[in-house]
């Protein structure tokens, strides 16, 4: 079976499901930029590849281009998991008249409106057969943006426990923490949706003295600064910037947040955390209560309760036989339901079905 894979940006998950298929005997064909981890799969030798970038959903150069790919390698399936050349290969197809299956990917809730026609070059438009959705949250959301729901399948990336056995080291001197202090993480940039101002309130409300909160990524909002700054629990809470790898702090923390307010499709933060068995406090926004299983594997609390989160915060904090447990069954939840050959099996049953072959 051939499959023509497009793409913008090769992730872990992405590299370990074209691998393994690859080794099953899929023959892929990548199309993507000069990134990373298309290096390792080109040095791999298991699929063929061109370095190209789509520069835009109506590039003339990218529509040449994947017309001439797609009537020299005569793929059964094209799969495309990034919205620029999805609409190319729409356009490439249709001036083709070809009847390829046509694969495309959606990581995440709302902006899909009626009225927005660069919508009908991607998600709305009809020549795709299938819309692989990053989790239920995702594919519900496209179902009432008015989605046919028979074009949409959950596949979830799976992750492997092997990824993450480095840990960062804590400098807890530097930051004033404890030795048998209970550290707090959590990663993501400052944008509205991701509802930092939410976990800083409520860590303001945490009664367990013993914590501190550890912010990972881009803040540069003064008002989330000065929110950091205001509260009774000031000096416990630590903006450390970006940090490459942030997995291998959350990784070395004891609890992870997540407090989105909307549009979390599956928090991939919040799997590396709890595959190196950190338990997790989410809020019940979109596919976030799909990965924690609430009182199983953390918390789960309502978006934007500012009350709700800071009371999860102190039972777990206070509470080490509930941490540990949660923490064990953390990493079991993700080796057993977000595991990478999982998302193999799910692509290749897809491929199979929509090209025909077994």
């Amino acid at each position: 079976m051939k499959v023509l894979y497009c793409c913008s940006f090769i992730d872990n998950c992405e590299l370990a499901y074209l691998t393994g298929l690859a080794k099953r005997g899929v023959k892929y064909y990548v199309v993507a930029p000069d990134v990373p981890n298309f290096q390792k799969l080109k040095e791999s030798n298991l699929v063929k590849h061109l370095t190209f970038k789509t520069k835009s959903k109506l590039s003339i150069g990218a529509i040449v281009k994947f017309k001439e790919l797609i009537k020299n390698f005569k793929p059964d399936v094209i799969h495309c998991v990034d919205g620029k050349s999805l609409s190319c290969v729409i356009i490439a197809l249709r001036l083709l008249k070809s009847n390829i299956p046509l694969i495309a990917y959606r990581g995440t809730m709302g902006n899909l409106s009626r009225w927005d026609l660069g919508t009908w070059l991607a998600h709305r438009n009809p020549r795709i057969n299938k819309i692989t959705c990053v989790s239920d949250a995702v594919r519900k959301s496209l179902i009432e943006n008015g989605i046919p729901k028979e074009k949409l399948i959950t596949v979830y990336k799976g992750h492997s426990l092997d990824w993450y056995q480095e840990k960062y080291s804590i400098d807890k001197h530097m930051l004033n923490i404890g030795n048998n202090d209970k550290l707090i993480s959590c990663v993501a940039n400052d944008r509205p949706h991701k509802g930092l101002h939410v976990l800083i309130k409520a860590f303001h409300n945490v009664k367990n003295q013993n914590s501190h909160l550890l912010l990972i990524g881009n803040i540069k909002s003064k008002k989330l600064i000065n929110l950091c700054n205001s509260g009774k629990n000031k000096d416990r809470i630590h903006i450390l910037g970006y940090i490459p790898n942030a997995w291998m702090v959350s990784g070395a923390t004891d609890i992870f947040v997540m407090p989105s307010t909307a549009r979390e499709g599956l928090a991939r933060s919040v799997i590396e955390a709890m595959a190196q068995g950190v338990p997790a406090i989410v809020s019940d926004i979109g596919g976030l209560p799909e990965i924690v299983r609430n009182r199983k594997d953390g918390f789960v609390v309502k978006g934007g309760d500012v009350e709700a989160l800071a009371n999860a915060l102190d039972k777990l904090v206070s509470n080490e036989k509930l941490l540990n447990e949660f923490s064990k069954s953390a990493k079991e939840r993700i080796e057993k339901s977000f595991n990478t050959l999982t998302t193999q099996e799910k692509l290749l049953s897809l491929y199979k079905v929509l090209s025909g072959k077994r």
